[in-house]
Formats: structure tokens, C-alpha cells, sequence
């Protein structure tokens, strides 16, 4: 009962909020009245916690200066207002670099970003605090799950992470996973020994199930004592062609008044775009991935023309 209705709540809730951030905000009445059709169910006693894990550009994230270290954090991403009025700063705060001697993907060395609430809600439920009707996320789940019963921080948890610069090579060898085993035996210990239900969306899928089937602590004893289920949302398990559309060309996402050319700027060194890039495992190198004046540009071509580019490096590390 518990799997079919979070399910359900899943579905409902991502179709709303996944369509309203890539739209413009002049639908916003007619998706509040959507979200009231959401189907109200009765409380579940007992519930297994569950942990939510965000998709890329899904966690909210705070920045500050390196050279200012007694400053606050400052919200950064989202901050509809700075990208609207001052775009070159709210892209400045956003940068990342690529290190190839790490084979990593870094923040701006004159900056720090870290983010939100982690454990908590507020990192994942909308993305800019200001403006919260117009941002949210996982906002309409909560709701519901709160609904039937859940309560933040002690049966429901957010895991926001810096999703510009997160690769499978980073995770495996950083904190996050380290991090989210730690969240899922506190949940556990938290609610009875009761099992931990993970939510995945989008990225969050695939990191969710990379943790579950790659990360060398995850023992199958481990899983079974502290994992009731996996519920996975929209994750491209098999790459993204969207992806290919951020490398290519100027393009607007999430941000409504964000310039085609500045969102590019800025979404062109983010490590999901490569890692999300379609999979050589699943996807023929003939495959065709865009055409223009009757010429195909094939995967394989795609691929060439990124190793001229150098960039070879961090498409085979991202797989």
C-alpha cells in the first residue's frame, strides 16, 4: 500500500512541478488549481521513513566569498531576482572550473558553495526562498506525505548536494554517499528499526541507485536490514540527448529571465550536462542526434568532435 501510494504521489507531484519550471510563469493559476486535484489518502500508521534525493538543479545552494570567510552564505541558486536584475553576478556566484589533474569539477576559487538544510526540507522543496510559490519542487510531495502523516526530520529527510559539480568519480570518492549511508541508519534508528524508503528524481535516481548497487560499503546485508524499497522517478538511466542541446547551443532552462546566452554560459560547465549525456552503452554511434540543412550530425561525429575539443577526458570519466 505504502509503494502503490507513493507512487502515485510521485507521479502527481513531479508532472506539476517538473512542467512548471521549465514554463513560463503565466500558467501559475491553472497549476495551483492542479495541485488541488492532488487525491487526499487516509493517515498510514507506522509509515517507513523516507529520504528524498533531488535532481539536478534541484538543491538549493548558498555562496559566499573565499576572501570574506566571517560573511554569511548568501542564497545563490535559486535567486530569481539576482539572475533577473543582475544575471553576470548570479552567474559569477554559480561558476565552476574543471580540474583535469583531479578529473574533477570544482567551484570558482574565489568562492564557496554549499547546500541547504541538508537532512531537512527547505533544500528541496522550492529553490528560491523569496519566491516560493513560483519554485518549487518537491514542495506538493511533501505536502501530501505530511498529509498521511509524515513529519520533516523525524520520518521524511531531504539530501540536497552541489549538483554542479557532482560526477560519479566525486561521489564515489567523496562525502555525499558517506553522508546519505550515515542519514539512512539515523532514519532507521529514528523510526523503530523501521526500513528507510529512498525517493530518487532525475539525477537522484541514478545517484540513489549507484549508491545502492556501486558504492563498496552498500552490502547486500546492509540493504536488507536498512532499505524497504527504492522508488525511482524519471531518471535517465541511459543518458539524456537534452544534454547535447546544452553543449550545443544557447538555451533558457529554469530560469524564465535568464538570457539564452547567459544560461549557457553557465550551464556549459556543470558536471550533470556531461554526466548526462546519452550513454555509448545504450545509445549506436550511428545514432542520429540532430539535424541541420539535411545533415546528420551522428553520436560518433558528437564524439570526435569533443575529443578535438579536449574534452575527451571528461566524457569517459563521467560514464
Amino acid at each position: 500500500m505504502i509503494a502503490l501510494t507513493l507512487f502515485v504521489l510521485g507521479i502527481r507531484a513531479f508532472i506539476f512541478d517538473d512542467d512548471f519550471l521549465i514554463s513560463d510563469l503565466n500558467n501559475l493559476d491553472d497549476k495551483n488549481k492542479k495541485l488541488k486535484d492532488i487525491p487526499i489518502f487516509d493517515p498510514i500508521p507506522n509509515p517507513h521513513p523516507i529520504i528524498l534525493v533531488p535532481g539536478l538543479g534541484g538543491s538549493r545552494l548558498q555562496f559566499r566569498e573565499k576572501k570574506q570567510p566571517s560573511a554569511k552564505f548568501e542564497n545563490a541558486w535559486l535567486n530569481l531576482l539576482r539572475a533577473s536584475v543582475e544575471p553576470t553576478e548570479f552567474v559569477h556566484e554559480l561558476n565552476t572550473t574543471y580540474n583535469a589533474d583531479k578529473n574533477v569539477f570544482e567551484t570558482a576559487d574565489y568562492g564557496e558553495v554549499v547546500p541547504v538544510d541538508y537532512g531537512g526540507l527547505d533544500g528541496i522543496s522550492y529553490l528560491d526562498p523569496n519566491f516560493q510559490s513560483v519554485s518549487t519542487y518537491f514542495q506538493s510531495m511533501v505536502d501530501v506525505l505530511v498529509s498521511v502523516g509524515y513529519k520533516p526530520k523525524v520520518n521524511l529527510f531531504g539530501v540536497p548536494f552541489d549538483f554542479r559539480i557532482e560526477t560519479p568519480n566525486s561521489l564515489m570518492y567523496g562525502t555525499f554517499l558517506s553522508d546519505l549511508k550515515r542519514m539512512i541508519e539515523k532514519a532507521y534508528v529514528m523510526n523503530n528499526n523501521s526500513r528507510v524508503i529512498i525517493v530518487g528524481h532525475s539525477c537522484g535516481g541514478i545517484i540513489s541507485h549507484m549508491f545502492l548497487t556501486r558504492y563498496p560499503p552498500i552490502t547486500q546485508e546492509w540493504k536488507d536490514k536498512f532499505i524497504e524499497s527504492f522508488a525511482s522517478v524519471a531518471a535517465p538511466y541511459s543518458g539524456a540527448f537534452e544534454a547535447y542541446q546544452f553543449l550545443a547551443a544557447p538555451r533558457r532552462w529554469i530560469v524564465p529571465t535568464l538570457s539564452p546566452n547567459t544560461t549557457y554560459e553557465l550551464v556549459k560547465f556543470f558536471a550533470g550536462v556531461y554526466w548526462m549525456s546519452p550513454s555509448d552503452v545504450i545509445y549506436d554511434p550511428e545514432t542520429v542526434i540532430a539535424k541541420v540543412e539535411q545533415k546528420d550530425y551522428k553520436k560518433k561525429n558528437e564524439q570526435q568532435q569533443q575529443i578535438k575539443q579536449k574534452k575527451k577526458s571528461i566524457f569517459e570519466s563521467l560514464r
